[in-house]
């Protein structure tokens, strides 16, 4: 009897040993990333060697740091726009008006919140007022450097950022033109001319020899007007 009862100890021990150890072996094929951990320990266990416990996991997938990030699904930036050039926008903005079916709106800029609009000319846009703070924001660059050009107040700054602002007719408030403004794709036709400046020679029209400033690009009664000039510039 005695000998019957070890019998079945050993065979229990190994049957429920078998059976432990073909548990595990599921849950390292379900659950890849611990099997290093676990392989070890299990290779131990009666029946089960460290060889059919690797023939049954499967290879981990490395994944790149972060959540998602990184590889062929990170977002990709489209190509750097080119700046604009002062001339090729100011003959878009002559050819615009010439033809009568793109209306202008007049760009200023100010140094920040706190500070007065400054003149700095109209711009053209195809699809009329609702790109109008679109156009200015494209071609803030632009509108920027001729009014630090115009302006003391706005030389002043330096390298630093301008606000820039379009409004529809004289007498309204301007609306902030920033870079999130910029939303207009590159068929879209539009141009700038800015305030004559005859110091520099930019924007600047001639009749019998002298400049005269450009009427298209006059300011509201309410908006100051240039009050020095830069030294002359090409205006290439």
């Amino acid at each position: 009897a005695e000998g019957s009862s070890a019998v079945m100890t050993i065979t229990t021990t190994r049957a429920f040993a078998a059976a432990a150890a073909a548990a595990a072996a599921l849950m390292l094929v379900a659950l890849p990333g611990a099997q290093a951990l676990a392989l070890g320990g299990m290779s131990s266990l009666p029946g089960v060697g460290s060889r059919a416990l690797a023939s049954r996991a499967r290879p981990a997938v490395a994944c790149g740091a972060g959540f998602g990030s990184g590889g062929a699904q990170a977002a990709k930036k489209g190509p750097k726009r080119a700046p604009l050039k002062p001339k090729r926008q100011w003959d878009r903005y002559a050819d615009m008006t010439k033809k009568g079916d793109a209306p202008t709106f007049e760009v200023a800029a100010r140094k920040d919140a706190d500070s007065p609009w400054l003149s700095v000319g109209r711009v053209a846009v195809d699809g009329g007022e609702a790109n109008a703070a679109a156009a200015a924001a494209r071609q803030r660059a632009l509108i920027a450097e001729h009014g630090k050009r115009l302006h003391l107040a706005l030389k002043a700054v330096g390298k630093a950022p301008v606000q820039v602002g379009v409004r529809r007719v004289d007498g309204a408030d301007f609306v902030l033109a920033g870079k999130a403004e910029d939303t207009l794709s590159d068929d879209v036709e539009l141009g700038f001319e800015g305030v004559a400046d005859a110091a520099s020679g930019y924007y600047c029209h001639y009749q019998n020899g002298r400049v005269v400033a450009s009427a298209s690009a006059s300011a509201g009664d309410d908006v100051e007007q240039p009050t020095a000039s830069a030294p002359p510039e090409a205006t290439s």
